[in-house]
């Protein structure tokens, strides 16, 4: 995009995609927003495996770019279509490689849980589910796994402190533990990294990635039973006219019984978040946590708007910015249009 306007200054660049940013500040200005349009507009394309930025002159104008990851889905296949279906012969062989693995998830979330465990064991992985990293370096100490998916932001003990524990204990140097975050951003994988995990999975999660992911590094010998699995049927109309969901985005759109049960599950959770934020906010406990895993299930549900209000939420609290209280209205004012929507499935 490009228009011939006022134009900005380096030093308004450089502070654009920042929340409630503009470049005249001032109480007279002749430009109104609120200056939120291009932060949620980042979130959205970054979401899409893209990236935005600009360039600009002052009193000459600005031109906007950003590119994203798309499939044509009518008319002759395009590249995009070719490397999809060369990617799914990734796929297969990342499940023939983990089909009958024993892998250990530590999730304190019970939705991204059951989402994760389901797209697992319908795959012919099995599954344990703990909820912090001391619980699963209890587990650890008595029961074998082929491999570990790690949540970084938990209670009592995250995963970044118990993948240090482990990696100090000589017999789990060589255990494939994954790091599940929703922060996958540059520092964020580096920490990963550098903290002892060997590689990191996405929220909202791609599924074929994960699994491409996951078998790099975990393998089985063990071959489980073949396993029923729910017959994948195309969601129901009325989700797909659900407001502030896109079904379309979700991991499990074609699994309805799941999917409604998720939706579910994340009304319930979330029916008092700005009670949730405060409460913790007024205690001392970590609101950023509290921000990060509204964001992670937003995203695997295929609430767009959730998540990307929320995203904006946690980074408020990790910068201390003043604008915490009003980037908290507008996630509960987009919340509530989602969980009103979902009160309203049968």
């Amino acid at each position: 995009m490009h228009d011939t306007g006022i134009g900005m200054s380096e030093e308004h660049l450089n502070k654009l995609f920042q929340a409630f940013a503009q470049a005249d500040t001032s109480t007279t200005r002749q430009y109104g927003g609120t200056g939120l349009g291009l932060t949620i507009s980042k979130t959205l394309v970054e979401m899409m495996e893209g990236k935005i930025w600009v360039e600009s002159e002052p009193n000459i104008g600005s031109t906007f770019h950003f590119t994203v990851s798309l499939e044509k889905q009518t008319g002759k296949p395009s590249p995009l279509q070719s490397k999809k279906t060369e990617s799914q012969d990734d796929v297969q062989n990342a499940l023939a490689k983990l089909y009958g693995a024993r892998v250990l998830l530590v999730e304190d979330n019970s939705i991204n849980a059951e989402l994760a465990q389901e797209i697992l064991t319908t795959n012919g992985i099995s599954v344990e589910v703990v909820h912090n990293g001391q619980e699963a370096i209890n587990i650890l100490e008595h029961e074998v796994f082929d491999g570990v998916l790690m949540d970084c932001h938990m209670p009592l003990m995250d995963g970044y402190q118990a993948t240090q524990e482990l990696r100090n204990q000589e017999r789990y140097t060589d255990l494939p533990i994954l790091a599940m975050t929703a922060n996958a951003m540059k520092g964020d994988k580096e920490k990963v990294l550098d903290i002892g995990m060997n590689d990191y999975i996405a929220k909202p999660i791609n599924v074929n990635q994960m699994f491409i992911t996951m078998a790099k590094w975990i393998s089985s010998c063990n071959k489980l039973q073949s396993q029923d699995k729910e017959e994948a049927n195309d969601l129901p109309a009325d989700i797909f006219k659900l407001p502030g969901i896109d079904a379309k985005l979700s991991p499990i759109q074609h699994r309805p019984k799941l999917y409604r049960k998720l939706l579910k599950m994340f009304a319930q959770a979330h029916k008092n978040f700005e009670q949730q934020f405060n409460e913790a906010k007024n205690v001392g406990d970590d609101v950023i946590c509290v921000a990060h895993n509204l964001k992670g299930v937003a995203g695997n549900i295929g609430a767009t708007e959730v998540y990307s209000s929320a995203s904006l939420l946690e980074e408020a609290c990790k910068n201390n910015d003043d604008n915490r209280d009003k980037l908290l209205e507008k996630v509960v004012k987009e919340l509530n249009i989602v969980i009103s929507s979902i009160e309203k499935l049968h």
